[in-house]
């Protein structure tokens, strides 16, 4: 019984380095300095899209955010899941 639970003990033991070792690891490199920023032009061209289907009253907010974003060179495709779709209307913030 004794040499059981020393194997246990012992396990559990590993168990807890290792996750310190993995700890101190990860804590490291999160403080590492943080790369530099790339310039407009090394950045890649990103594309967005925005699958809709029905009437969300998020619409204006997610389409205003997308539209002020910082990203310099970026596509926004909007994806309508039925074009007889008449709720998709968005006026005013509606």
């Amino acid at each position: 019984m004794h040499s059981l639970a020393l194997v246990v003990f012992s396990a559990l033991m590993f168990v807890m380095v290792l996750h310190c070792v993995v700890t101190a690891i990860w804590t490291w490199a999160l403080r590492r300095q943080p790369p530099s920023l790339l310039t407009d032009q090394q950045c890649p061209k990103a594309a967005v899209v925005l699958c809709l289907r029905g009437k969300d009253p998020f619409l204006a907010d997610c389409l205003r955010a997308l539209l002020t974003q910082d990203y310099p060179c970026f596509d926004v495709r909007i994806v309508v899941d039925a074009n007889d779709d008449r709720r998709l209307a968005v006026t005013n913030g509606e």
